[in-house]
């Protein structure tokens, strides 16, 4: 992106092709900066819900705490959200086991009307 705005836009089609390229790392950086906040956490699932725990503090959520779950196939990014609307977990499909986790929160909150 710099380069195109360096070289005044000129030649054209180059220095699209620069901006796009760095318009799309800016966006993929914005896109992951939430998940930087959950890099110490780790997740169990319950029967009766889940628990969000970074080093020696935990905080558990009943299913009927958390409002939403949100998958982003194209950034393959899972967030739970809670009833207030309040992101309380992400996390990105380089953790263990993401497919399996995607996959189960998907038919949990699929088969809610």
């Amino acid at each position: 992106m710099w380069l195109a705005i360096e070289s005044g836009f000129n030649p054209l089609v180059p220095n699209l092709i620069n901006l796009g390229a760095g318009l799309f790392c800016l966006l993929v950086m914005l896109k992951g900066i939430p998940l930087l906040r959950f890099f110490s956490h780790s997740l169990t699932l319950y029967v009766d819900g889940i628990e969000i725990t970074r080093g020696p503090l935990s905080k558990f959520y009943a299913w009927e705490q958390v409002g939403s779950v949100v998958g982003s196939d194209t950034f393959q990014i899972l967030r739970i959200y809670d009833q207030g609307g309040r992101l309380v977990y992400a996390v990105d499909y380089y953790a263990k086991n993401y497919t399996e986790f995607a996959e189960l929160f998907n038919e949990l909150f699929a088969a809610q009307p």
